[in-house]
């Protein structure tokens, strides 16, 4: 895997960089089939889609700090 730096202040895309990691991870294992992806896709859409109604269960801050 190839080495990548960050600079501070791009968090989104280390966020994506490792889920997206993730989700390759644990499909070349077998655990995580393309619906599971497609469903997972899905759901997260509808639920960016109804942030009002229904925020994701995050925020930028405490996902800043943990990272």
């Amino acid at each position: 895997m190839k080495d990548v730096e960050f600079v501070a202040g791009d968090s989104s895309d280390k966020t994506m960089l490792i889920l997206q990691s993730l989700l390759c991870v644990l499909r070349e294992k077998n655990l995580l089939t393309r619906a599971d992806i497609e469903n997972l896709c899905d759901k997260v859409q509808a639920s960016a889609a109804d942030h009002a109604q229904n925020p994701l269960p995050c925020c930028d801050a405490s996902a800043l700090a943990a990272a």
